[in-house]
């Protein structure tokens, strides 16, 4: 399994970031990590139902460490 580059566009990786924030911490926190006035916004970014792919997961973790740790 890789990432096809063709197909990554800011908005996917926006989806992935807020979609992680949102399953690891809180809406609010996807909701200022992509700088939304409204939660309701935030809401058309994230992907409830799809688990983040795991490359998307690291390459976030090793930029911007939230130090959750694995679960």
């Amino acid at each position: 399994m890789g990432i096809d580059v063709d197909r990554l566009t800011c908005r996917l990786f926006r989806r992935a970031a807020a979609t992680t924030v949102f399953n690891n911490v809180s809406l609010d926190a996807a909701r200022l990590l992509l700088g939304h006035a409204r939660a309701e916004t935030t809401l058309g970014y994230i992907k409830e139902d799809d688990e983040v792919p795991e490359a998307t997961a690291v390459a976030l973790e090793a930029r911007y460490p939230f130090g959750l740790g694995r679960q």
